[in-house]
């Protein structure tokens, strides 16, 4: 094969559309971390769809021009929390979604983050009230197993982008190029650093350059 046919094979190799699917933990560090990070890709005209849990950020990746394949998880009780009273309403009837940002200002507040404890006091807060985002990933890795086997079988992506505490099985079992983002960052044991507003609050998924509006907020 002569050179110009070398190079027209990798120029039609190099301008075909991918079609790239991603999975993020739905925090919004993770979320927006992979939303940033895969725009080029949209911008060179291939084809990026999120695996979403919660509309809330299935609205997300849609309005930075993401497609999007929702799918259902089982969700956890509270723990070591009084099994709620029967109630006739429907899901219809709950109150509409708070903004994600503020469902994070809340839950960084409630939950002690925020808090000026040194980390392993925090820590222990934390496994004292039962809060463990990680036996959380493990509980839930069945039924999202299960669930992107299913979508990974019939659909074939190109290749695989995920973000998550745990890599589910069934992305190494469809045998297809897969990237590891790593989103997770230290501001949680930095208290006086996102305190005094030198960085953004853990959990909130901004860069420094948002750090006094998301304290303000």
């Amino acid at each position: 094969m002569s050179p110009a046919n070398n190079n027209n094979t990798s120029s039609s190799s190099s301008q075909r559309k991918l079609r790239i699917y991603a999975y993020a933990v739905e925090g919004m560090g993770h979320v927006l971390g992979c939303v940033g990070a895969l725009q080029p890709l949209l911008a060179r005209g291939h084809e990026v769809t999120f695996i979403a849990t919660e509309a809330k950020f299935r609205d997300t990746y849609e309005r930075f021009g993401y497609r999007t394949i929702m799918i259902d998880l089982p969700k956890p009780p509270p723990p070591s929390a009084a099994k709620p009273e029967q109630s006739s309403s429907t899901e219809s009837d709950a109150p509409p979604a708070e903004h994600p940002m503020k469902q994070v200002a809340q839950g960084l507040l409630s939950s002690g983050f925020l808090g000026p404890l040194p980390i392993l006091e925090k820590m222990k807060d934390q496994l004292a009230k039962g809060i463990n985002i990680f036996a959380e990933s493990f509980a839930s890795m069945p039924a999202l197993n299960e669930q992107l086997e299913a979508i990974l079988s019939r659909d074939r992506p190109d290749a695989f982008v995920v973000d998550a505490f745990v890599v589910p099985p069934a992305i190494l079992k469809a045998d297809l190029p897969w990237i590891f983002l790593c989103s997770a960052q230290p501001l949680c044991i930095l208290p006086r650093a996102y305190s005094n507003g030198k960085l953004p609050p853990y959990g909130a998924g901004k860069s420094k350059r948002n750090s006094k509006k998301i304290l303000k907020f």
